[in-house]
C-alpha cells in the first residue's frame, strides 16, 4: 500500500518544497538592506583585480575565481526596490551603475558617484535560494569575513564526512572523496561563493547517506530533496555532481542489493527522483515568478535552455570534441595523476594481500555513472563550452567513479566472484 502512494508522496514533497522555498525567499527579503549593503561594499577591497575572473595560480584554470557571479549574488542580496516583497522575492533585481555590469558596479560604486544607479530588469529564472543563507550572514558579517567562514565550514564538513566513513568502517571511501575535492581545487571552492553551494550539497548528501543504512524508499526521498536543493541554490555551475557522486555511493553501498540488474534499476530510480526534484523545483520558480511578476519567466527559461544546449557560443561554432578539449584544458592534470596514483597503489595492495582479482557485477553501474558527465556536456553544450573553468568540475563524477573502482568497496559487498591470480 505504501509503494502504491510513493509517487503521490514525491509530488507532495516537491509541491511543499516549492511553497517553502517561496516563503523563505519572502522572509529574507524582509531583512533591512542598509547593513547588508554596507557589508557588501567591503568586497571592493577583496576584488582587487582588474579582471572579474582572476586565477589564484596563474596558468591554472582550476584556480580561476568567478568574481563576476559573486558580484551579482552580492548585489542581489543588497538590493531593495519599491515593489512589494512578494515581487522582489521572485524578480531578484539588483542595483547597477549605468553602462556597467555587476562586477564593474561593485568595483566602482563608491568612486563614481556621478554615475546614475539603476536597477536591473531582474534575474528571475533562478530561485537564488542561496539568499536564504547569504542575506542573514551579510547582515552580520562583511564579505571578507564571510569568505573565512566559508573556508572553515567547508573544512568542518569535510572532516565530518571523513570521520563518518571511519566510524562506519568505510575508510577507503575517503580516497575518492578527497580525490574529487582536490580536483575541484579547495582554494577556488573557498574563495568563490558561486562554487561553494554544489560542494556543500554533495558533502552533506554523502554524510546523510553514510550515517545509516536507509531503505530504498527513504533514499528516493533523499535524492528528490537533493535535486530540489540543487535547483534552489545553484546558478547552473556543476549541478550534476550532487547526483553523480552521492548516487554511486548510495547504490554500491546497498548490501542487500547484489545483482547488477537490480542495482541498475535502483540507479535509474534514484536518478529519476533527483531529476524530478531538480526540474520540478525550477519549474515551480518559473510558474510562481510568472504569476507574481507578470513577466513570462517560462518563455525566458525556455529560450535560455535552447541557447545553452546549442553548439554555438557568441557566433563561434564548436563540436562535442571541442567541449571535451576545453574540459581537459581546465582540469589540473597533476592532481588527476596524483589521486589516480594513490588509488592505484591501494588497488595493488589489495591485489597482493588477497591474491585474487575481483570481477564484480558493479562494472555496469560504474560505467553507467561514468557516462553521466559526458551526457551532460552533450545536452548543455553551450554552457559547458563557454564556462569550462567551472563546468570542468562535472567531470569530477568520472574521476570519482575511477577512484571508487580502484579502491573498491571491499568491506561492504557480501559476495564476490573472483579468479585466482
Amino acid at each position: 500500500m505504501e509503494k502504491k502512494y510513493e509517487g503521490i508522496k514525491l509530488i507532495l514533497i516537491l509541491l511543499g518544497s516549492i511553497i517553502l522555498g517561496y516563503v523563505l525567499m519572502i522572509g529574507v527579503y524582509t531583512i533591512p538592506t542598509e547593513k547588508i549593503y554596507s557589508n557588501v561594499m567591503t568586497a571592493t577591497d577583496f576584488f582587487n583585480e582588474d579582471t572579474p575572473y582572476p586565477q589564484v595560480i596563474n596558468g591554472y584554470m582550476d584556480s580561476q575565481l568567478d568574481n563576476w557571479t559573486d558580484s551579482l549574488m552580492l548585489l542581489i542580496a543588497a538590493t531593495k526596490t519599491n515593489e512589494t516583497i512578494a515581487y522582489q522575492a521572485m524578480n531578484n533585481a539588483h542595483i547597477v551603475l549605468e553602462d556597467q555590469d555587476c562586477f564593474e558596479t561593485l568595483e566602482n560604486i563608491n568612486e563614481n558617484n556621478s554615475l546614475k544607479q539603476v536597477y536591473s530588469s531582474g534575474y528571475g529564472r533562478y530561485w537564488h535560494g542561496y539568499l536564504v543563507i547569504l542575506k542573514p550572514l551579510l547582515y552580520i558579517f562583511t564579505y571578507k569575513q564571510l569568505i573565512y567562514i566559508n573556508m572553515m565550514m567547508q573544512q568542518l564538513i569535510l572532516v565530518s564526512v571523513c570521520c563518518i566513513y571511519i566510524l562506519k568502517k568505510q575508510g577507503k571511501m575517503i580516497v575518492p572523496f578527497l580525490g574529487v575535492y582536490f580536483f575541484f581545487n579547495p582554494i577556488s571552492l573557498a574563495l568563490s561563493i558561486q562554487f561553494s553551494g554544489i560542494w556543500y550539497i554533495t558533502m552533506i548528501s554523502l554524510f546523510v547517506l553514510a550515517i545509516k543504512e536507509w531503505s530504498g524508499r527513504k533514499k528516493i526521498i533523499i535524492f528528490i530533496l537533493i535535486g530540489i536543493l540543487t535547483s534552489y541554490i545553484d546558478l547552473l555551475t556543476y549541478p550534476l555532481v550532487t547526483l553523480g557522486i552521492p548516487v554511486l555511493y548510495a547504490v554500491l553501498n546497498k548490501t542487500d542489493v547484489e545483482k547488477f540488474v537490480k542495482k541498475l534499476f535502483v540507479l535509474i530510480r534514484y536518478s529519476i527522483a533527483w531529476g524530478i526534484g531538480y526540474a520540478g523545483m525550477w519549474s515551480g520558480k518559473w510558474i510562481i515568478g510568472t504569476l507574481i511578476t507578470k513577466k513570462n519567466l517560462i518563455e525566458n527559461a525556455y529560450q535560455q535552455a535552447a541557447y545553452r544546449s546549442g553548439y554555438v557560443a557568441s557566433d563561434i561554432k564548436f563540436s562535442y570534441i571541442d567541449i571535451l578539449k576545453g574540459i581537459l584544458r581546465a582540469s589540473n592534470k597533476l592532481v588527476i595523476c596524483f589521486v589516480l596514483a594513490v588509488g592505484g597503489l591501494i588497488f595493488l595492495y589489495e591485489l597482493i594481500k588477497k591474491q585474487k582479482i575481483y570481477i564484480k557485477d558493479n562494472i555496469v553501474i560504474l560505467l553507467a555513472i561514468l557516462g553521466y558527465p559526458f551526457l551532460w556536456y552533450g545536452v548543455f553544450a553551450n554552457h559547458s563550452f563557454w564556462h569550462t573553468f567551472f563546468t570542468y568540475r562535472t567531470f569530477g563524477i568520472a574521476l570519482y567513479v575511477v577512484l571508487y573502482a580502484l579502491v573498491g568497496n571491499w568491506a561492504n559487498l557480501q559476495k564476490h566472484k573472483y579468479l585466482s591470480k
